[in-house]
């Protein structure tokens, strides 16, 4: 805003004294002899992104694996690998950390009222869709998210003031468990196995016995 006559305008200055009253003063005045212009830090809710792991297929172990995991927040559902994202931001876990959630936010959008949407970016810097295969620090993981916006039911989507909750899943396949229909397949076709082997055993043993007895009728 400009000065008029090196003088602040009544706005300007209503601003001023306004911050000067409060508790905490959250504010940065930036002056040149031309130019006014006021920075407030304490209006940003942003867009949350919580970053979280599973390590076995069973979901039971949520262990952080360290590396910085990168995001970025677009304004379309299914951007395309070479556009560029409106904001990005990373976490990093050390090789020491213990906790499994951290968070981080993106910066309050222009469009105050829009949807955007959250996607974890793989290591070529490319969005990851959800459900999705992807290598991010040279490892492979299913990339899952969950939004807590009351606004929309797409699992990345978010609005000023929500979170988005980014799931990093091992590839860890599910074996069959002890008496489940899976292992019971398998125990019946080996069980066949055992009787036709059985059998098949039991018809060669009467036939080298029948040759015994004929050749032993011979001899006689």
């Amino acid at each position: 805003m400009e000065k008029e006559n090196g003088v602040n305008s009544t706005y300007v200055q209503n601003c001023i004294d306004y911050f000067n009253k409060q508790d905490k003063v959250r504010y940065k005045i930036v002056d040149s002899p031309q130019k006014f212009n006021l920075v407030v830090y304490n209006t940003q809710k942003g867009i949350t992104v919580k970053k979280q792991f599973t390590n076995n297929a069973a979901e039971t172990k949520h262990n952080p694996v360290s590396g910085t995991y990168n995001f970025g927040l677009y304004d379309n559902p299914n951007p395309q690998d070479t556009e560029k994202p409106l904001d990005t931001t990373h976490i990093t876990y050390g090789p020491n950390d213990s906790e499994d959630v951290l968070s981080v936010k993106f910066k309050n959008p222009d469009n105050l009222k829009g949807t955007y949407y959250v996607f974890e970016l793989d290591q070529k810097g490319k969005p990851i869709q959800a459900s999705a295969e992807a290598t991010i620090n040279s490892m492979q993981y299913k990339v899952v998210y969950k939004s807590n916006s009351e606004a929309t039911n797409v699992a990345n989507a978010a609005k000023v003031g929500d979170t988005v909750t980014v799931t990093n899943k091992s590839r860890t396949k599910i074996l069959p468990s002890t008496g489940g229909t899976g292992n019971l397949i398998y125990r019946m076709s080996g069980t066949a196995l055992v009787v036709v082997g059985v059998i098949s055993l039991s018809i060669i043993d009467k036939k080298k016995r029948k040759k015994k007895v004929g050749e032993s009728n011979e001899i006689n």
